[in-house]
């Protein structure tokens, strides 16, 4: 293997590794195809060990549908440090949403944005 072979090979595997570390952060996640009026789903994993979680963080979900409406969804603890949100699309197209909590320093919880297809 030539040298510039070698360097094409790491310089590859280092772009594919910072790929897979941002989308492992969960800072952006990208859900599979959700027909109209059926269930979207998607689980945060907190930062946080609460020793109350339903009474210490709240946690919501803004979603954006393809013409711009806006909803807002609460998201319910799901036991230790897990956290889910469930919604149905009423509009076909490309959604987005970002989650909102009540300790913004829960960075599990708070600040995540991602989107959809409907």
């Amino acid at each position: 293997m030539s040298a510039f072979e070698s360097g094409y090979k790491a310089f590859s595997v280092a772009i594919l590794t910072a790929v897979i570390c941002a989308t492992l952060n969960g800072k952006e996640q990208r859900a599979q195809p959700v027909p109209q009026w059926t269930r979207f789903e998607s689980a945060f994993t907190s930062s946080t060990n609460y020793e109350n979680p339903v009474q210490d963080v709240q946690m919501e979900v803004g979603f954006s549908s393809p013409s711009g409406k806006q909803i807002t969804v609460l998201g319910f603890w799901d036991g230790e440090r897990n956290w889910k949100v469930r919604f149905s699309p009423d509009e076909i197209g490309e959604w987005t949403y970002r989650t909102r909590a009540t300790r913004p320093e829960d960075g599990g919880l708070h600040n995540l944005v991602g989107e959809f297809q409907c």
